[in-house]
């Protein structure tokens, strides 16, 4: 019987490491429909289209953007971010990326609005004194207003753009 007892202890302690060394499963941002591009490569598209982009900074451990993810498969969400640069940064993988723009925590997800220097938009943002880069993770609603209102942004620097240069 402690023979038995052993044994069992012994396979649970074993199931349990092996599930603990586990990687956490990969997060789908919708690939298939979205062009999500590293941060290197969106920061080339941005200066050569001078566009704006979207940039979130997840972990694949992080349950809430599992949930967060799940926004991104929804037909209204996609047209929204239709002409937006969109980058995806996994904290983890890339430490640096994720300390550059670490401006009121290290936490995840958190969701930038960039120009086209890969500089964070201030404006785009709600001023606060923590969690300024967070949305809503179970309403589509808030993620669609940032994206309209980043293509309303990028709108207005094209048009300052084509007024300073026709000086």
């Amino acid at each position: 019987m402690v023979k038995t007892l052993y044994l069992l202890a012994l396979g649970l302690l074993f199931q349990c490491a092996s599930s603990a060394a586990q990687q956490p499963k990969v997060i789908d941002w919708n690939d298939k429909e979205l062009s999500w591009l590293s941060y290197e490569e969106g920061l080339k598209q941005l200066k050569n289209t001078n566009g704006v982009g979207l940039m979130v900074i997840y972990g694949d451990f992080c349950h809430i953007c599992k949930d967060y993810a799940k926004l991104f498969k929804r037909q209204d969400v996609i047209e929204s971010l239709q002409g937006i640069v969109l980058m995806r940064v996994d904290a983890v993988a890339h430490p640096e990326v994720s300390e550059r723009y670490d401006l009121d925590g290290g936490y995840v997800p958190r969701t930038f609005a960039l120009d086209s220097n890969g500089k964070v938009s201030p404006q785009m943002h709600r001023k606060r004194s923590q969690f300024s880069y967070v949305m809503t993770f179970d309403d589509p609603k808030p993620l669609i207003r940032f994206a309209k209102n980043l293509k309303f942004y990028q709108s207005e620097i094209n048009k300052v753009n084509i007024v300073t240069s026709k000086r």
